[in-house]
């Protein structure tokens, strides 16, 4: 999904479309998505906090799901709609999302798991991902932007003209 990922800011500089077509696109990655995560017929539980290990949960979802993001990433980025002050914190945090989703977003599953072993709704899960992209903002607060300060400290010296 990552090299998808590439794939979609490769396009998008490469081959930008006009603001129609990336739309169309968004849209029609927004409809992949939904459907191969939530509405495609197969074994996996979509809200399961375990889903059986199968070829389908390992190699084929994944994959359609990384094209549907490629497709969505390149719409929205042809879009260019303007943007919000939170999507554009999104954007400039989104490496420290990137980062520690998966830490906040695996202890609040299994915080929520040891309270209540029935298997979450959408609402848990969409917490879930609140939680997740909260704790990627609070990390790139704390953490990301004094890591970057020091490091410009350190290794971006001003050079001296010569008299």
């Amino acid at each position: 999904q990552f090299v998808l990922g590439i794939a979609a800011a490769w396009l998008y500089v490469r081959r930008p479309l006009n603001r129609g077509g990336g739309l169309v696109l968004l849209v029609a990655g927004l409809l992949a998505f939904g459907y191969v995560a939530f509405a495609w017929p197969h074994k996996y539980d979509t809200f399961g906090i375990r889903p059986q290990a199968d070829s389908w949960n390992s190699h084929v979802k994944p994959l359609l799901l990384g094209i549907a993001g490629l497709v969505l990433v390149y719409g929205a980025a042809s879009w260019r709609p303007r943007l919000s002050s939170l999507v554009a914190l999104l954007g400039t945090a989104s490496y420290s999302i990137y980062l520690i989703h998966y830490l906040f977003i695996s202890v609040g599953n299994r915080l929520l798991y040891s309270l209540s072993p029935e298997k979450p709704g959408a609402i848990v899960l969409l917490l879930l991902f609140a939680l997740g992209t909260a704790g990627g903002v609070a990390y790139y607060y704390l953490a990301e932007r004094n890591l970057e300060a020091a490091r410009r400290s350190l290794f971006d010296h001003k050079r001296i003209r010569s008299a």
